[in-house]
């Protein structure tokens, strides 16, 4: 369900969001049509079949190993809900809850409403909360509960030199308050024993309380609300402004190249607060960044780089092109219906009663098999009675075009320059389908995609020899669950078609040729349906700790 907005409704283009989602049944024509349903299966449907055969086996680590193995393919992105449910249910089976808790909470993030399809799938998911739960209860006791190697927790850093209380830091014990900070430093540099000089562009006030606060801590808290830095020399702490302007810049900054995992170079300053711009260099033919900055600031960049460096979810979108008649579109059992007011009007794609099998009815919003759209269309297309012209796949990044054209260029001659002097040149009018996609994903795997989509053919030629194209387009944005298919349709074309017979040279006798032959005038309404179905690709490495 989802509002039509009213000027695309009074231009007949009508566009239906969520096939899969929204209350819509779906029936198998009768047999009478002479049209028998086949499942294309392709590798990833056998390799699953092949798990679900080794999991009745109980050959549950090879299920497994091949499940991963599945789920690492972009091609199988389709299956991939049941390919994480196959797995955990191989892990819950292998003893091991915590990847099993770990393919259910995947599942649950990339399909949200997977419970619908997978009814078990909640007792599973008890399953494995509560064999983790006894298992954590069960945990032994240790003798040292103070040690960290004790516990299994390590230092998140191998390299951090012990503390020898003999070498510790001077400690501070002071309190400022609106006091010039060269006389602060002054205070410090008494207190301590240890030499600090403030550079030229040192000024300003500060307030602060000190309590054995080491030296360097201290210079920080006094220093950085000022925007001043400090390094250590040879003997001495050197305080000033790490502007390019200062004449401590040299000596109280460094330089560090980062090389981005996933962003483009370019991408950064654009993310990263604007102040982090006068520090930074891009170079994009080798996707580097330089910084040059105090300490302080390469330690807080190196933070937010991080925060900020991930990978972008990546969506394979599926586009089938179907060409049709309106009659074969009725016989396929599906009616474009609008309902509703302008102010909330609502698109619904219905069976017509003729085609109501009991077998195979159903909401698309609980029901991905045994009836497909797709499939339906492959069998007539199969039979000749729709034209497939395109099933493209391409794969993009969140946030950015795809283009997809299907189509060809028709050329054609002008005349051009003067009457003494005439010459000509060729032109070519592109037609066919072009449809772009801007896909966005959402928190819970929602895709909001921006869709436009374009049909132009050349119909005829003009008077003067010009031809006349007919373009049918619509533009939408249009929010729809990961696996879920938009269907753009109602984009028709009327071509006439005149086919003229004679009977050979009686019919190209002049004047009276035309009573040896006739002329026939044929009107033929063509419908494209254009079916979108976006799914997000699960980076491989996500499979490598399931």
């Amino acid at each position: 369900m989802f509002k039509l907005q009213p000027n695309i409704g009074r231009l007949g283009l009508l566009v239906v969001a969520g096939l899969f989602s929204f209350s819509c049944t779906a029936t198998r024509p009768s047999v009478e049509q002479g049209l028998t349903l086949e499942w294309q299966t392709d590798g990833a449907e056998l390799a699953i079949e092949d798990a679900k055969s080794l999991l009745e086996s109980d050959s549950f680590g090879e299920a497994a190993d091949l499940l991963k193995s599945i789920g690492r393919q972009e091609g199988a992105v389709e299956h991939m809900d049941e390919v994480l449910y196959l797995l955990g249910k191989a892990r819950l089976a292998m003893e091991e809850p915590g990847k099993a808790a770990r393919c259910f909470t995947l599942l649950r993030r990339y399909f949200p409403r997977s419970p619908h399809r997978f009814p078990n799938l909640l007792e599973s998911e008890a399953r494995a909360d509560s064999t983790l739960a006894k298992n954590k209860a069960f945990l032994p006791m240790v003798d040292n509960p103070g040690s960290q190697e004790a516990n299994g927790i390590t230092s998140p850093r191998g390299d951090i030199e012990q503390v020898n209380p003999g070498d510790a830091a001077p400690l501070v014990t002071n309190a400022f308050y609106e006091t010039d900070v060269r006389q602060a430093l002054m205070d410090i540099s008494a207190q301590t024993g240890v030499s600090i000089v403030p550079g030229a562009m040192v000024r300003g006030y500060v307030t602060v309380e000190l309590r054995d606060t080491p030296l360097e801590q201290a210079l920080e808290r006094i220093l950085s609300p000022l925007g001043l830095t400090f390094g250590k020399m040879d003997g001495y702490y050197l305080v000033g402004a790490p502007a390019e302007d200062s004449p401590s810049h040299p000596y109280l900054t460094e330089t560090v190249l980062v090389k981005p995992r996933y962003l483009r170079a370019e991408e950064v300053p654009g993310i990263l607060p604007r102040f982090y711009g006068k520090y930074l260099r891009v170079d994009k033919s080798r996707n580097t960044i330089s910084i040059t900055a105090s300490r302080t600031l390469l330690k807080t960049f190196e933070e937010d780089l991080a925060a900020l460096d991930h990978p972008t979810p990546q969506i394979m979108i599926d586009v089938m092109v179907v060409e049709t008649s309106s009659d074969t579109r009725m016989s396929l059992g599906l009616d474009w219906n609008y309902r509703g007011s302008e102010d909330e009007g609502i698109l619904r794609v219905k069976l017509l009663p003729q085609f109501v099998d009991s077998l195979f009815i159903g909401e698309f919003t609980t029901m991905k098999s045994p009836f497909d759209l797709r499939v339906a269309l492959q069998a007539m297309a199969a039979k000749g009675r729709v034209k497939i012209r395109a099933n493209p796949r391409v794969a993009t990044k969140q946030g950015t075009k795809a283009e997809i054209r299907i189509g060809k260029e028709v050329y054609f001659s002008l005349i051009q320059g003067s009457v003494n002097f005439p010459y000509f040149t060729l032109e070519k009018i592109p037609t066919g389908i072009t449809l772009s996609i801007t896909p966005y994903l959402g928190a819970s795997s929602e895709i909001t995609t921006d869709i436009t989509a374009e049909v132009s053919d050349v119909v005829a030629s003009g008077a003067s020899g010009l031809p006349i194209t007919n373009v049918r387009s619509v533009n939408t944005r249009i929010r729809v669950m990961n696996g879920q298919t938009i269907t753009i349709g109602g984009l028709r074309s009327q071509m006439e078609r005149q086919q003229e017979e004679r009977i050979p040279f009686l019919g190209e006798i002049p004047l009276i040729g035309r009573l040896f032959g006739h002329t026939t005038t044929e009107k033929v309404e063509t419908e494209i349906m254009i079916l979108i179905t976006p799914y997000v690709i699960i980076p491989a490495e996500e499979f490598d700790v399931l």
